[in-house]
């Protein structure tokens, strides 16, 4: 089960390795994690919700892989129109899991973020 979701929500099988199958294992065997877990996966998406992402007023940086079937790119952009000071970075051929299949990308986008959302603070 836990290989099958793994391959299901990362886009490069060849990320999916005996190792990775039995650290996601070891996480959904951490006290609270396979509760949670269940809570997740039977609760809906309540759309009536998301307005809430119009409150948002933090630096905001939404990261999606184009490939992503659990949640669909077309997600990332409306967050994008909801949240106000966002940026949106969809990466090619990068599935539900971009800080595996991605990590270096997912370093650089942070840090440049990070870097111009703290500057911008700072300016006059």
């Amino acid at each position: 089960m836990i290989e099958s979701s793994s391959r299901s929500a990362i886009y490069d099988d060849d990320i999916v390795s005996d190792e990775l199958v039995d650290q996601f294992w070891e996480l959904m065997r951490f006290p609270g994690n396979r509760q949670a877990f269940s809570i997740r996966s039977q609760t809906g998406r309540d759309l009536h919700l998301a307005h809430m992402a119009n409150s948002i007023e933090a630096p905001t940086l939404l990261v999606w892989g184009d490939k992503d079937t659990s949640v669909l790119p077309s997600a990332a952009l409306s967050f994008n129109e909801r949240i106000k000071r966002s940026e949106i970075l969809i990466l090619t051929d990068v599935g539900h899991l971009p800080m595996l299949e991605a990590p270096v990308d997912i370093q650089a986008a942070i840090e440049q973020f990070l870097d111009e959302s703290l500057n911008a603070d700072h300016d006059p």
